[in-house]
């Protein structure tokens, strides 16, 4: 409803005098010797790792990325809002679900946009609708995401 969109517009904005936390960028890779598979991810993560961004390599040679900013929020699509820190308002749309209510999961079509600005931005801001209607925020510091993001393969030309 615009009512929930307009809260998470205000409590986006509200934080941008709010300092992102320590936030630890890094690569990993990681393989199933079983199925001769790996999975290559860059975890962003703050303390306790409640509130995460992961870009991840698929096999196929897709990508996703998602964040959790804590706690339940629904399944199917929920509206995410975003605002990096340059950006004088936040985005405000529908991202996919993970099957356990816990992650968003960023359209496709925002991929490239999104990892330009992760690596050229300071801070990200986001802010999550439960399945309440409640917001749920995290801010995270991009200090060192260019180095990690630079080393997934799925991004190589």
């Amino acid at each position: 409803t615009q009512s929930r969109e307009n809260r998470m517009i205000s409590l986006l904005l509200a934080m941008m005098t709010e300092p992102a936390m320590a936030t630890t960028w890094k690569h990993s890779v990681t393989k199933d010797e079983v199925a001769n598979t790996q999975r290559e991810v860059v975890v962003g993560a703050n303390s306790g790792y409640d509130q995460v961004v992961i870009l991840r390599c698929e096999t196929s040679g897709g990508m996703d990325i998602f964040i959790s900013v804590g706690g339940y929020h629904n399944t199917g699509t929920t509206n995410v809002a975003f605002r990096f820190d340059t950006m004088e308002a936040p985005i405000t749309m529908p991202w996919g679900m993970g099957t356990d209510g816990k992650l968003v999961f960023l359209p496709t079509e925002m991929h490239p946009s999104f990892i330009d600005l992760l690596k050229n931005e300071s801070k990200l801001y986001v802010g999550v609708s439960d399945y309440q209607g409640s917001q749920t925020t995290a801010a995270f510091s991009l200090n060192g995401s260019t180095s990690a993001i630079n080393k997934l393969s799925c991004l190589q030309e």
